[in-house]
């Protein structure tokens, strides 16, 4: 299966990018969660990953500003809004693939 330049290259951003970010613990956990699940709440990922509300909000913040995962807003009686969080589709395509292939 052969793959175009462009397809090349927007897998290499998304892993450069994945790189960057993947310095702390919290953001591995938190990607590895949405991996897993078709999507996360704030609170979800709070309670399974251990960590209070500040920090994740500071671990979610360079994940959302690099395009790696997204936030989607779901509107609930009384004008409440829940957030959850999903991985972008080509992210989540590049992981796939990445936790698949067995290392050389």
């Amino acid at each position: 299966m052969s793959t175009s330049k462009s397809e090349d290259s927007n897998v290499m951003s998304i892993v450069s990018k994945l790189i960057r970010v993947l310095q702390d613990s919290v953001k591995v956990e938190v990607i590895m969660t949405l991996v897993n699940e078709d999507m996360a709440s704030f609170r979800l990922l709070s309670r399974r990953l251990r960590v209070n509300h500040k920090k994740l909000k500071s671990n979610l913040k360079p994940l959302l500003s690099c395009g790696i995962i997204e936030e989607v807003q779901i509107k609930v009686a009384d004008g409440r809004v829940y957030r959850a969080y999903r991985l972008r589709d080509e992210a989540k395509r590049v992981l796939q693939k990445l936790l698949e292939e067995p290392a050389p």
